[in-house]
């Protein structure tokens, strides 16, 4: 920073030479050139830090839509499972009510 400073403060000398500014004129004249330089630079940066952001957003968001599908299917797989053992237990179930009727009934 202070190679441009010293860049600005030799412009705006060159600048303004024979228009009578004194010394403190043209350090003042230089630290406005080189915030202006500032401002320009963290504008462009906070551009960059932005697309940056959004980029990040959009793939967080892809990859919550990738998660959502993943879990729903995964629900669905469970709710199908759970079904399935029901019926297993309830097939035992009634086949032990059945050995029970043949067994009692059997003379």
């Amino acid at each position: 920073m202070g190679g441009l400073l010293a860049q600005k403060q030799k412009e705006a000398a060159d600048q303004d030479k024979g228009n009578g500014l004194e010394r403190h004129d043209l350090e003042r004249h230089a630290m406005g050139a080189l915030a202006a330089d500032l401002q320009s630079q963290m504008v462009r940066m906070q551009m960059q830090v932005r697309q940056v952001a959004h980029q990040m957003n959009a793939q967080y968001e892809q990859q919550l839509g990738t998660n959502r599908e993943a879990s729903a299917v995964m629900h669905k797989l469970n709710e199908h499972h759970q079904t399935l053992q029901w019926l297993n237990a309830s097939a035992s179930s009634m086949e032990r009510e059945i050995a029970e009727l043949e067994a009692s009934h059997r003379f």
